[in-house]
């Protein structure tokens, strides 16, 4: 068995695992050429002035802090992370964004919105805000639909799941 899809360990939602060699390989070929499909939830502080943005930034991961970060320009270490989003709904200081993963990069979504000056509630890496709770916290991030091509029957196979009530605006 493999892991195809895998999320931080604070963030919630689907994940994908492969029964078999031949199927990890077809799946891994799937995440790869963009061909799987995934979105996520999120609450993020704010309210984004575009109802819908494509972020497209360079990333520079930081293995020693377990950090990402953006690059303003590309370099060797350098990875290019890509996301959609859109604004599903909106509170007082805060909004709901649905996020369409394009690449899939180490802690793409928290650094990206983080950087765009919308960073997730309750990450702690990422938001100063909510590093002034000391205890661990949920993330306000689901991965909730999912999409690929079965390896063997190749029949379109979609998953959505709710996100928990770690949410505060769904």
């Amino acid at each position: 068995m493999a892991v195809i899809h895998r999320l931080d360990q604070p963030v919630e939602g689907i994940l994908v695992f492969a029964k078999n060699k031949a199927a990890a390989k077809d799946l891994n070929a799937q995440v790869q050429n963009g061909s799987m499909e995934k979105y996520y939830l999120a609450a993020v502080s704010g309210i984004p002035t575009k109802k819908e943005s494509r972020l497209e930034n360079e990333l520079i991961k930081d293995a020693k802090t377990n950090t990402s970060r953006v690059t303003k320009q590309k370099t060797p270490q350098s990875k290019k992370a890509i996301l959609e989003y859109r604004v599903l709904k909106e509170a007082e200081d805060c909004s709901l964004l649905e996020i369409h993963l394009l690449t899939g990069r180490h802690h793409q979504i928290r650094v990206q919105m983080a950087y765009a000056g919308h960073p997730l509630l309750g990450d702690t890496k990422y938001n100063p805000q909510a590093g002034k709770e000391k205890e661990w916290q949920y993330i306000a991030l689901c991965a909730y639909k999912l999409s690929f091509t079965h390896p063997k029957t190749k029949k379109k196979m979609e998953f959505q799941v709710k996100p928990s009530g770690n949410f505060p605006i769904v």
